[in-house]
């Protein structure tokens, strides 16, 4: 049972008559959803490279959350705005007046009841929903998404009543060994799940079919997206490489990002990223190997100047299914 601070977390609100355009404009996949409904999605430039990605949700009919990394709350700005200009929508940055708490673990719902009057079942909330909820001393709108591959929760206070928030299922949550936790540990538990990073496993000369994402793409969505001219000029099944999960067999060597990655004793590909996932008990993480490689073959990974045996695989070695997610 784990707590996080994820308020740096960029975050704007686009609204407007306009405001469903420009999401859609912005956005690889279809954001005309119902009401409280979050999507994972990518933001491209015009050569179908990934610029951001992020989650959008729809909190009413002309008003949509946009979520993204913490680094890119400046790109995301000029980003959307782009795309509002001379529309009838405003994107409004509220990055610092909404903090960020993560509430992640398999008894997250159980803390959560004991700070909040809410039903917090999954009847009352299901796994990429959002809803206004009662909890401490204020309100604050919870997103039943996580970027761990458990049970969560993120839920978006005000900045005026954050520390309340935090404090409260803090102190509700020891007898359940609630613990604080950092981004070093949100690291290995993404890795461990197979969940991208911007700027290490994605970026700008990366396209969706590269990177193992093209359920992201929504091609038939009216009005299209920006880079979708450049997407259609590439071939989903002939990719410029293969996203793959990778986990060393021996315990001992940790991952950092960049290593190289050998089939049958030649190179094929490098570690986008990686770290210690301790839930499996050796290193994980993400790489993009020669889209030809054989995954039959036998691998290894170069650490610290020694190759170790490695597992490859096309899904995640940690809850492939994404059960947990949805339990």
């Amino acid at each position: 049972m784990v707590l996080f601070d994820l308020s740096p977390f960029a975050k704007f609100e686009v609204a407007g008559p306009d405001a469903l355009e420009v999401c859609q404009t912005a956005a690889t996949a279809d954001i005309d959803v119902e009401t409280d409904k979050a999507v994972y999605t990518l933001f491209l430039n015009e050569r179908a490279g990934i610029e951001l990605d992020g989650t959008i949700t729809r909190l009413g009919p002309d008003r949509f959350l946009v979520v993204t990394p913490s680094f890119t709350q400046q790109k995301t700005a000029a980003y959307l705005n782009r795309i509002a200009r001379g529309k009838a929508a405003v994107v409004f940055d509220c990055t610092a007046a909404l903090a960020t708490i993560g509430v992640m673990g398999p008894k997250s719902r159980e803390l959560l009841s004991r700070v909040s009057p809410e039903d917090w079942s999954d009847d009352a909330q299901k796994y990429t929903h959002g809803r206004t909820v009662e909890i401490a001393e204020g309100y604050a709108y919870s997103l039943r998404v996580s970027f761990v591959g458990e049970l969560g929760y993120e839920l978006y206070p005000s900045a005026d009543i954050a520390t309340n928030v935090l404090d409260a299922l803090w102190e509700a949550g020891q007898d359940l060994g609630v613990k604080l936790a950092g981004y070093h540990a949100l690291d290995s538990l993404r890795s461990e799940k197979g969940f991208r990073h911007l700027g290490h496993d994605i970026g700008p000369i990366d396209d969706p079919y590269s990177a193992g994402l093209r359920f992201t793409i929504s091609m038939d969505k009216p009005g299209g997206f920006v880079g979708k001219d450049a997407l259609l000029k590439l071939d989903p099944a002939a990719p410029a490489h293969r996203t793959v999960y990778v986990a060393l067999e021996d315990p001992e060597p940790v991952f950092v990002h960049d290593e190289t990655v050998y089939c049958n004793g030649q190179p094929v590909g490098r570690m986008t990223s990686g770290s210690y996932g301790h839930t499996l008990g050796s290193a994980v993480g993400i790489a993009a190997i020669e889209p030809d490689v054989d995954l039959s073959g036998d691998f290894e990974v170069r650490c610290k100047g020694r190759l170790y045996p490695a597992k490859v695989s096309r899904r995640p070695f940690y809850d492939p299914k994404g059960e947990r997610l949805r339990g």
